[in-house]
C-alpha cells in the first residue's frame, strides 16, 4: 500500500538501469541511460552508459533481429561498471550482423 515515487524506483532492483533499442549501425532507436554506441565491427557493438553501474555485478538481457536471424545469439562482453560489449554471433560462432528487422535490444539492472 505504498507509493514509490519516480525519484525513488530507478534505485531499486526491479527497475532497469538502462535500455536500448539500435540497429547493426550503432544507432539508437530509443533509449534510457546510454550515452553512445559504437559499431565497432560486424557484429561488435560498444554500449557507453551515462550513470554507470556501481561495479561489475549487473546483468544485461538481449534479443534482436527478426525471423531469419532466429539463430543468432547476443551476448555480454568486457564489462565495467561504464561501458560493455554486444556481440552477435551465428550458429557456426562468426560475428554477424542482424539481417532481418535489424535491430538490438537490450536492457540492463543493477546497481548505480
Amino acid at each position: 500500500n505504498l507509493v514509490v515515487t519516480p525519484g525513488l524506483q530507478h534505485f531499486h532492483q526491479s527497475a532497469a538501469k538502462a535500455w536500448v533499442n539500435f540497429n547493426s549501425a550503432g544507432t539508437m532507436a530509443a533509449s534510457y541511460n546510454i550515452q553512445s554506441i559504437t559499431d565497432t565491427g560486424v557484429g561488435n557493438w560498444t554500449v557507453n552508459i551515462s550513470t554507470v553501474f556501481s561495479s561489475v555485478n549487473y546483468i544485461g538481457v538481449l534479443s534482436g533481429g527478426g525471423i531469419t536471424d532466429a539463430n543468432l545469439t547476443y551476448c555480454l562482453t568486457a564489462l565495467t561498471a561504464s561501458t560493455f560489449r554486444i556481440n552477435a554471433r551465428s550458429s557456426a560462432n562468426s560475428l554477424t550482423d542482424p539481417s532481418d528487422t535489424n535491430h538490438i535490444f537490450a536492457a540492463f539492472f543493477g546497481d548505480q
